[in-house]
């Protein structure tokens, strides 16, 4: 059962769903519909391509910080933009960036912050990979992502949720 997880996420009609193929076009249609439709009624379909190329470079980013000079030079979308396109992809439960773990807040604010998908069939399907776990290449990512949703689930302030990263740029949990 985890390994369908990890490849179709836990949206509950997807979840109920017998076959691979229709667990797909559930989540191919989420996609469309509510994701794609409803941020192209946000964004008047002033920068779509852009958009849809942020969508497909942070799920690619998952587990990963997220640097948004760099997403905004590589989508062609202003700094603004791509900030404002990415605040409401969280606003809607879409992605979470968590902050690191520091004493000093004003370096909480300014540090890079770290990305997670929602649901993860949904993150699959915009990356397109639904291959099995065990030979995909970003299984450590997924795994990660996992593990992040499972503390989402369990904690009473899911906002507490930091990461923390070693003068050395070694990776520890908090």
């Amino acid at each position: 059962m985890l390994k369908e997880y990890l490849a179709f996420g836990g949206l509950p009609r997807v979840a109920l769903a017998k076959k691979h193929q229709e667990k797909i076009e559930l989540i191919d249609d989420i996609y469309k519909t509510y994701l794609l439709q409803d941020v192209r009624n946000f964004i008047k379909n002033q920068d779509t391509v852009q958009f849809n190329n942020l969508l497909k470079i942070l799920s690619s980013q998952i587990g990963n910080m997220v640097n948004s000079n760099e997403l905004s030079n590589t989508t062609q979308l202003s700094y603004t933009k791509c900030e404002e396109y990415i605040y409401l992809m969280e606003q809607m439960y879409i992605i979470k960036l968590i902050t690191p773990f520091t004493t000093n807040k004003r370096r909480e604010i300014t540090k890079m912050k770290k990305l997670y998908f929602l649901d993860i069939g949904l993150r699959n399907m915009i990356y397109n990979s639904f291959n099995d776990i065990d030979i995909r290449v970003d299984n450590g990512s997924i795994f990660e992502n996992f593990v992040f949703l499972e503390l989402l689930k369990v904690l009473q302030k899911p906002n507490t949720i930091q990461y923390y990263r070693t003068k050395h740029k070694r990776w520890s949990g908090n």
